[in-house]
């Protein structure tokens, strides 16, 4: 994204499968399932504001931390169970995953991927052993 363009943010992401969502009420989803992926939108908006003081995050933001912390407070200061945060990070997860598929944020993994690739290479042609990469420094 170049400099001055608008960041796309995490809730506008929720707000854009919300509405998504709500169209394929009583075709194909429930007026439950919108309401509950309401609710979890609140939740992200509350942790936001109340625990990290901001009103909304950038989509290239978030981090495991995030996604960590997130849970910890869902449990926490919600007092919900360890199903329903599990449930509720994994909605965040998809959310965040539906944004990458439209193109909002780049696709995550990439460097890890490449890392991986490139010590495979090594080792292929060093003739190390696994062991022996994970040890050196």
């Amino acid at each position: 994204i170049e400099q001055g363009q608008h960041l796309p943010t995490l809730l506008e992401a929720y707000d854009h499968d919300l509405e998504a969502l709500r169209q394929r009420i009583d075709i194909d989803r429930s007026a439950a399932t919108f309401v509950r992926q309401r609710q979890l939108r609140q939740h992200v908006a509350d942790f936001l504001s109340i625990q990290l003081c901001m009103s909304d995050i950038a989509l290239c933001d978030i981090t495991p931390r995030f996604i960590h912390d997130f849970a910890a407070w869902l449990s926490t200061a919600r007092q919900l169970l360890g199903g329903t945060v599990w449930l509720s990070c994994q909605q965040l997860k998809a959310v965040v995953g539906r944004a990458c598929q439209r193109g909002l944020l780049a696709a995550n993994g990439k460097q890890r991927q490449e890392f991986f690739r490139d010590l495979f290479v090594f080792a292929a042609l060093t003739g190390l052993s696994f062991i022996d990469i994970c040890q050196l420094r």
